[in-house]
């Protein structure tokens, strides 16, 4: 399957305990690139945690044991001029042995599967399926994946190219060893091993993004791998190396700053590419990124946030922030602002963006300019 135009438009989601709702996010418009917006505790991670969650029960799998789980979750998705609709109910097994699940699929509005009307079509055939069981325990795009279903695997395969990067600090002795790894963890603790594959088997991906670490970093000369072992006993694994210019030193990831190694990431996860069964290569389907100014300088989350938007033409990506800082670098238009009452969120696109146009450009200048002469190019601090 090659890269396709087959986008998240719309989504909400619901979930009960005990009859009770916890969690409600209002239906809302997605972007090809956005960044959300929020004070603490409004629920921007949970957002996240929601679609990792959907993400797994749609691909690998994912149970909750608990019967007294309820949850309701409807995707608006479009293809070219096709609008595609994905409901999806799920709830505890009675005897708390996993999930139980009811959906619903159309393709611009003909029914395609219909779990409670037992209604199935074959697709390529546009023929209905006129007996056919399906075990309620795994959900029908999971169950069913006969390329005649093209509906099915286009949000099976949207689902599974799904990527995340957690808000949580940093850390170079947090170290996740997966050696056969090409996919980088939401921790972006397997870093070193994605790196170090693809410098073996995508050596032109992983000039890009070490090109791109470096251009964002002028003082690193260089950017290598050794292989070695992390501690007494322990076996062998890639490690990242940094040589600074002018110092005769290589310095270990783990004596990297949380901003160094959290850049790094960035740009890998930018550059992430899926390899098809046809050997097509396919860029991930959407990427959510928890507060992206985290451990970054000015100078750096500029250049972090323009290299995410420069691939928005390929990968859905949302960002969230809490800082200002993040609103001057992205168009007003490209704003979603969340709110929390209680159990439920809404996420609003903002009114009047001509004049927070016009207000962002002069905080951009005025905080550049500080920033600029105060501390990027300041004289008062410099080393002889």
């Amino acid at each position: 399957m090659k890269d396709t135009d087959f986008k998240l438009k719309r989504m909400m989601f619901s979930e009960w305990i005990e009859g009770r709702l916890t969690w409600k996010i209002e239906e809302f418009s997605i972007g090809d690139f956005k960044i959300l917006l929020s004070d603490n505790a409004q629920g921007k991670t949970r957002l996240f945690n929601v679609l990792r969650f959907l993400r797994d029960i749609n691909t690998i799998g994912r149970d909750l044991y608990n019967p007294n789980y309820k949850a309701e979750t409807c995707f608006w998705f479009k293809e070219d001029k096709d609008e595609v609709f994905y409901k999806l109910r799920m709830k505890g097994e009675p005897k708390g042995k996993g999930l139980l699940f009811d959906e619903v699929v159309k393709r611009n509005e003909k029914i395609l599967f219909d779990r409670s009307k037992k209604i199935l079509i074959d697709e390529a055939n546009d023929t209905p399926i006129e007996k056919f069981f399906l075990q309620n325990n795994a959900p029908v795009i999971v169950a069913i994946t006969d390329k005649e279903y093209i509906t099915f695997n286009l949000i099976k395969d949207f689902f599974s190219r799904m990527l995340f990067l957690e808000a949580n600090r940093f850390s170079g002795d947090n170290i996740n060893i997966e050696l056969e790894a090409m996919i980088l963890d939401p921790k972006g603790a397997n870093v070193s091993c994605v790196l170090n594959n693809w410098q073996r088997k995508k050596p032109l991906v992983f000039k890009e993004v070490i090109d791109a670490f470096r251009k964002c970093f002028p003082f690193i000369e260089n950017v290598f791998i050794k292989e070695l072992p992390i501690g007494p006993k322990a076996p062998i694994s890639p490690l990242l190396f940094i040589r600074e210019k002018g110092i005769d030193k290589d310095i270990l990831q783990n004596d990297w700053s949380d901003g160094l190694l959290r850049t790094l990431c960035h740009f890998t996860l930018a550059c992430t590419q899926f390899q098809s069964e046809t050997k097509d290569v396919i860029r991930p389907s959407f990427i959510g990124i928890d507060e992206v100014e985290n451990g970054l300088d000015f100078n750096t989350l500029t250049k972090v946030v323009n290299h995410y938007e420069s691939y928005s033409d390929l990968i859905q990506t949302v960002l969230t922030t809490h800082s200002p800082l993040v609103c001057n670098l992205i168009d007003a238009n490209k704003w979603l602002v969340m709110r929390r009452k209680g159990e439920v969120v809404r996420i609003f696109s903002p009114p009047q963006v001509e004049d927070l146009e016009s207000e962002r450009h002069k905080m951009k200048k005025d905080n550049w300019e500080f920033y600029r002469r105060h501390v990027a190019q300041s004289k008062l601090y410099r080393i002889v």
